[in-house]
């Protein structure tokens, strides 16, 4: 293609040729946020998906847990019970952390429900904008 020999300005053929590969880009523009709409979309799914089961699995926990208490009678509060598992070096505090499994468990899920819930926040938010 050739410019126009009287103008000096661009032939017919080129602006249609640039009609053409604008139509192109638009449609690939078009195609990629369709697509990535769609895998916005699939994230939000799984982190509700995780999000339920994060929530499942503490409600489990804390299923097990009253099980368990009504299973084994009182609690015990830590302060009172020997901790078999003492060793040197080891601070009360971890002490009391491991001393019941299921209260961390408890404290990780909760932490990992907040971690999800926060990057539904900030991926709707995306989605939004």
């Amino acid at each position: 293609m050739t410019r126009n020999r009287e103008t000096g300005g661009p032939t017919v053929e080129m602006g249609e040729r640039y009609v053409e590969l604008m139509d192109r880009n638009v449609d690939a523009q078009s195609a990629f946020v369709d697509a990535w709409q769609a895998g916005m979309e699939a994230q939000v799914a799984l982190v509700n998906a995780w999000q339920k089961s994060v929530t499942a699995m503490t409600a489990w926990s804390q299923a097990t847990e009253a099980w368990n208490a009504a299973w084994n009678g009182p609690a015990v509060r830590n302060e009172d019970r020997e901790d078999p598992l003492a060793l040197p070096g080891r601070t009360e505090h971890s002490r009391r952390r491991t001393d019941r499994p299921e209260n961390a468990r408890v404290a990780d899920l909760e932490r990992r429900q907040d971690a999800v819930e926060y990057k539904l926040d900030r991926i709707l938010d995306a989605v939004e904008r």
